[in-house]
C-alpha cells in the first residue's frame, strides 16, 4: 500500500526549464519510460491471495518485504534529459 506521496518536480522539469513546480500528485503524464511500479512489485508484491481478483499470476509470488509501507516519490519530468544533480542537492 501506497502511503506516501509527493511530486517535487512536476511533468515539464527538464534540463531546459530546470524550475521545479511540485504537487502532491506523484503520477504523471508521460509513465512509458517508468520503472517504479515494477520496483515496487519486487520489494512489496504479494501475489498470493490475489486469485478472486481475476489476475491469476503464473507463479504466486512474495516480494523481498511483503508487508512493507511504499512511498512514491517523483523526482525527474517527463524530458529524457533530466539529470540526477536534482536527487540530492540539497538547498
Amino acid at each position: 500500500m501506497i502511503e506516501m506521496f509527493l511530486d517535487f518536480v512536476g511533468d515539464k522539469y527538464s534540463a531546459s526549464n530546470p524550475i521545479p513546480v511540485p504537487d502532491n500528485d506523484p503520477l504523471d503524464d508521460c509513465s512509458e519510460s517508468s520503472h517504479g511500479t515494477h520496483v515496487a512489485g519486487i520489494v512489496a508484491g504479494n501475489a498470493t491471495k490475489m486469485f478472486q481478483t481475476g489476475f491469476k499470476p503464473i507463479v504466486p509470488f512474495l516480494g523481498v518485504a511483503p508487508q512493507a509501507t511504499l512511498g512514491a516519490y517523483r523526482i525527474f519530468g517527463c524530458a529524457a534529459d533530466t539529470t540526477t544533480t536534482g536527487t540530492y542537492k540539497h538547498e
